[in-house]
């Protein structure tokens, strides 16, 4: 990857533009790094959908605090006890597994 970067010349107060190339490992190092968050994401986000039904049926989602307004033409569903819930256990199970 080429950056370029501006750089003054204070004798002539003419701009230069020099071009520095970053070393090849490094940017494959970030590559591999940003495609192991992708992976990483794309593993969250289906287990998530598979877990999603499950949680259901065990009344995840149905919490007092889920707030559920359907109107003519128009619903909105609020899962606000739910998301805290979640929120609270992967706070408990990530703070868990860092001591």
């Amino acid at each position: 990857m080429v950056r370029q970067k501006i750089a003054d010349n204070r004798r002539s107060g003419a701009v230069i533009l020099q071009r520095r190339s970053e070393p090849i490992g490094a940017t494959i190092g970030r590559m591999r790094d940003f495609s192991r968050i992708l992976v990483g994401a794309g593993v969250v986000l289906v287990v998530a959908g598979l877990l999603l039904p499950l949680l259901s049926r065990v009344g995840l989602g149905r919490l007092p605090g889920d707030f559920a307004i359907r109107r003519p033409g128009f619903s909105l569903y609020f899962p606000l006890a739910t998301s805290l819930l979640i929120s609270l256990l992967l706070s408990l199970t990530l703070w868990f597994f860092r001591r």
